[in-house]
């Protein structure tokens, strides 16, 4: 049995006793999504934004100061890089300059960081904020362009590699950054510099945004919102129950600490939430129909529209656990992007007097999703008065996103180029 571990000075791991074997025994590492750097062109995103990063004298914006600052925006596609120390008008503690390296006699002649609203204003003008760990960036950087702390209105990379890889050995900046086998450009001042760390976290959040589209998202605000979702945890992080998987803790020690902590992060309480109602409902038929409400009661899940559903789950606890299941089942499919869209419109189709032989068709045709969903698209197009009756019965978004699916790509000419005399 495997029982100790190796603490000498090789790379540490798990030893098997008995065997007179001491190399170190090393969980493998999982295969990274991709590797390399990620070409920002390469991407459908077009929106400007900035990444940022400030080191700081400590985590309360109550008491502590900005002492580093850093930002690189992203105007047009072209990167613009502002970054500065900062006097933070206190002293700084051994236990910051342990992590950033940054002491008082480097900062001495530095700005105050009032001196330096106005050029953070104009780097962050117009531009999506992005940080590693927004959380902490915006309640130190919004208070500076005037405008009171709200990390959800940053994108928080940090969240996103939570979703997007929870696989991943670790979510800290560094981690990721040799987990990807990207090379991040250098001002040469090392980890922990606001400078250096967003030339690292803008290869990560490339990395990102081509997993986003790979989704189906086609919008900044789309990733913020994707990143904003709550984080499911696999395993229980309070000390009595600590790295067990939620099914095995007991479902009265869930209800006690719903009950009575205050102090749990939105993450941990939407995922005992959930684990109580996953509980409740495993032998429930997840419901195709809403029996919940007015406005949309009776009508296919794939037929209600997204914020209706989400509504129903966050603000309605007397939901049954047959709809909760079917609404959770569908919003789980919409956030599949193209391969989530031809099951819901399959349902739709299937439902829908009249439009049973596209529903098969449907259902048959290969390829990627959206070449099938352009077929279906371009075939209702031909009849108007067909495509009019559809839209009495999905959803706007979905006919919407029909007619971008119907939109015949451009046809490349076979003619040889000519050149073209200069005027």
């Amino acid at each position: 049995m495997i029982q100790s571990l190796d603490q000498g000075h090789r790379a540490q791991g798990l030893i098997i006793p008995g065997t007179g074997d001491h190399s170190p025994i090393c969980e493998p590492t999982p295969p990274a999504p991709g590797q390399g750097n990620i070409d920002l062109p390469t991407l459908t995103f077009r929106e400007d934004f900035a990444v940022v990063d400030v080191e700081v004298t400590g985590v309360d914006p109550d008491v502590d100061r900005i002492v580093d600052v850093a930002i690189l925006r992203f105007r047009n596609g072209v990167p613009e890089v502002f970054h500065s120390l900062v006097n933070p008008g206190i002293p700084i503690p051994p236990t910051a300059s342990a992590v950033h390296h940054i002491t008082d006699e480097d900062v001495a002649n530095s700005p105050y960081i009032e001196d330096l609203a106005e050029p953070i204003r104009a780097a962050l003008n117009g531009a999506l904020a992005v940080a590693h760990n927004a959380q902490l960036d915006a309640l130190f950087v919004d208070p500076v362009t005037g405008v009171e702390p709200d990390p959800s209105q940053w994108i928080c990379s940090l969240r996103l590699a939570k979703h997007l890889w929870p696989q991943a050995p670790a979510f800290d900046n560094q981690t990721l950054r040799y987990w990807l086998k990207t090379t991040a450009r250098s001002a040469g001042l090392g980890p922990h510099r606001a400078v250096d760390d967003c030339f690292v976290t803008i290869e990560t959040f490339l990395h990102q945004l081509m997993a986003c589209q790979d989704k189906g998202l086609r919008n900044l605000a789309q990733v913020r919102e994707f990143a904003n979702r709550p984080i499911v945890s696999a395993l229980c992080p309070f000390r009595k129950y600590q790295d067990l998987p939620w099914a095995e803790v007991p479902a009265d020690y869930i209800q006690w600490t719903l009950r009575n902590r205050d102090d749990l992060d939105a993450d941990i309480r939407y995922t005992m939430e959930g684990e109580l109602d996953r509980r409740a409902t495993t032998a429930v038929e997840p419901s195709r129909h809403l029996n919940f409400g007015k406005a949309h009661k009776g009508k296919l899940m794939a037929a209600v529209p997204t914020d209706y559903l989400e509504w129903v789950l966050r603000e309605n606890k007397d939901v049954s656990p047959a709809d909760r299941l079917g609404i959770q089942l569908e919003m789980k499919n919409r956030a599949n992007g193209h391969d989530g869209f031809v099951e819901r419109l399959h349902t739709l189709l299937s439902a829908a007097p009249g439009f049973r032989a596209e529903a098969d068709l449907l259902a048959k045709l290969m390829g990627p999703a959206e070449n099938r969903c352009g077929i279906i698209a371009r075939m209702l197009a031909l009849d108007a008065p067909q495509w009019e009756r559809l839209c009495t019965v999905i959803p706007n978004d979905v006919a919407a996103q029909l007619k971008l699916y119907a939109a015949p790509e451009p046809r490349r000419s076979s003619a040889p180029r000519t050149s073209r005399p200069r005027p």
